[in-house]
């Protein structure tokens, strides 16, 4: 038998082949699963479609619970990995039953070949072993694409409406790793399924939309802000403790101020809260003034923070009677009071940089006068002569 007939004959068997692996019931069981995998992801995804279009008849009733609900959950991007799994288990199947079915009879008849016809089959062998294998790494690939699809839908199955959601829990859901759960969100992300989703900083919260993700940030470093006042509080260096502590006096002056509507109470307060400022300003650049301001730091703020909530507390009441209006009316006059106080105590503080101003500009009169510079040192000069 020479290498033609060898071919032939192997043709022949491997179309024997295929026709008992394309009726076999091994096969059919295969083509079943494959249709019924194809069936129930094609009525999901039916399912799906009918479920959005519903809500479009009745857009003004549903608007506000479809704002609520995150717009991380209505992508539809994941229904190309439907197609892709579809397609990898459905081709890889079929590939590992008949390639492999090929490359078993190579293998059977290769004892009753002729020595001849031996590197043909070796050539056939490694062309189907090649194609099995890759028909199992499609297989393999499309479970793991499934396994990746089944994972979304049970992350948004468990998130629901919530806009942010623990990984821990998430992990739990799914039986996986953390870290696992982590990279596979991240994944999501990069791809379009959670368009607007973000993991936080320590990767340890799921938030689904950006909204939500701006007042994480926000409320982060805030957080940051207070922890960098405390330990500056809490320093040894009495400036930076004393800067600190004037920092929170003027952001709780700022949040009575936000609080409270009233547009002529709110001047009083911008105008309170910029003196104040100044005040912690002047002392930061002369460290050796901050003795001059402890009592208005131990006391005068204190107190007028105090005030301050009084009135804010007061203006939400929604009934106001003559007791309410007169205390509203007695604090808005103390804060002018105020205001005049810690703008003269700002102003002590330049006493002796003005008192230096006078004798320097006194000392270079005189020595002005002296030189015959001036007028009067001109007339002196005359009279002299």
């Amino acid at each position: 038998m020479d290498n033609r007939d060898f071919l032939k004959n192997i043709g022949r068997q491997v179309q024997r082949g295929v026709r008992q692996v394309t009726s076999s019931k091994s096969f059919h069981e295969i083509k079943h699963t494959i249709d019924g995998t194809i069936r129930e992801v094609m009525n999901n995804q039916n399912h799906n479609w009918a479920s959005d279009r519903a809500p479009t008849t009745q857009t003004e009733q549903t608007s506000s619970s479809a704002t609520a609900k995150p717009a991380a959950l209505q992508s539809k991007v994941f229904s190309k990995e439907n197609v892709i799994s579809i397609l990898l288990l459905t081709f890889g199947f079929m590939g590992l039953g008949i390639f492999g079915l090929c490359l078993l009879i190579i293998l059977a008849t290769i004892p009753f070949l002729l020595a001849a016809t031996v590197p043909g089959s070796i050539a056939l062998i490694s062309i189907f072993t090649l194609l099995t294998a890759a028909s199992g790494i499609m297989v393999a690939k499309g479970f793991s694409v499934r396994g990746y699809y089944k994972r979304f839908k049970a992350y948004i199955s468990y998130i629901g409406d919530s806009k942010f959601c623990p990984i821990t829990d998430l992990a739990s859901v799914t039986q996986k790793k953390v870290s696992y759960t982590v990279k596979d969100l991240l994944k999501m992300i990069r791809k379009g399924l959670l368009p607007t989703a973000h993991l936080d900083a320590e990767q340890t919260c799921l938030i689904l939309d950006h909204e939500t993700y701006r007042e994480y940030l926000h409320t982060k470093n805030l957080m940051s802000r207070r922890k960098e006042e405390a330990q500056q509080l809490n320093s040894t260096d009495p400036l930076q403790s004393a800067i600190a502590e004037g920092r929170q006096y003027i952001r709780q002056i700022r949040a009575a101020n936000d609080a409270i509507p009233g547009e002529e109470i709110s001047q009083k307060i911008d105008e309170l809260e910029i003196v104040t400022a100044k005040i912690f300003e002047y002392i930061s650049k002369r460290p050796e003034k901050l003795p001059q301001i402890r009592r208005f730091m131990s006391y005068y703020l204190p107190t007028t923070l105090k005030l301050l909530q009084a009135y804010q507390e007061f203006d939400a009441q929604p009934i106001q009677g003559e007791n309410i209006k007169s205390a509203k009316t007695e604090i808005s006059d103390t804060l002018d009071t105020i205001t005049v106080a810690f703008k003269n105590l700002l102003d002590s503080l330049f006493e002796h940089e003005a008192m230096d101003i006078s004798t320097d500009i006194s000392a270079l009169e005189t020595m002005l006068a002296q030189e015959g510079l001036t007028e009067d040192g001109m007339k002196t000069s005359i009279d002299e002569k």
